[in-house]
């Protein structure tokens, strides 16, 4: 959280996809649009369930 970057977009296999945002009203627009798309498995990532512990770009 203390990284000046706002959005992460990591795609595996041209399938899963994991967004991490910043920024709460962003995220739920997000969400809204993937959830109208209807995405399968569609769910929030959190401190509980993420299995991510550092992202690191290079």
């Amino acid at each position: 959280m203390a990284s000046d970057c706002e959005l992460i977009v990591l795609i595996a296999d041209s399938a899963y996809t994991s967004i991490y945002c910043k920024d709460s009203k962003v995220l739920r627009e997000l969400y809204d649009n993937m959830e109208s798309l209807k995405v399968d498995k569609l769910a929030y990532i959190t401190d509980e369930n993420d299995f991510r512990h550092t992202v690191k770009v290079r």
